[in-house]
């Protein structure tokens, strides 16, 4: 009987000790804070990242996309077709700043 009093204390002591842990991860980062461009790219170029920083695109043809959903997603044949961002505030913000980031969702063929 005292075998099972103290077993079944020593497990509800580890259960209640390990359960109750500092929870250290990082508060959500603002993904908006410095973002230039942002395009998912729904039919067209166009910048959802409120900047205004429309592009165009250049022999890239409309595909479905990785859901399944028509006209989301867009495939370039790597010499002749790409997206242009034209605008010149864009351009400078790129030159003038020390490292950025591009990220893109890839499927090679």
């Amino acid at each position: 009987m005292k075998k099972t009093i103290l077993s079944g204390l020593i497990m509800a002591s580890l259960l209640l000790f390990t359960n109750c842990k500092k929870d250290d991860s990082p508060s959500p980062v603002d993904l908006s804070n410095g973002l230039v461009f942002y395009s998912p790219l729904y039919q067209n170029a166009a910048d959802s990242s409120l900047n205004e920083n429309n592009g165009t695109t250049f022999n890239g043809t409309q595909i479905i996309d990785r859901f399944g959903v028509q006209n989301q997603a867009f495939t370039f044949n790597g010499s002749s077709s790409y997206i242009r961002l034209a605008n010149t505030n864009l351009t400078q913000k790129l030159t003038s700043a020390k490292a950025f980031t591009v990220m893109a969702i890839v499927k090679p063929e």
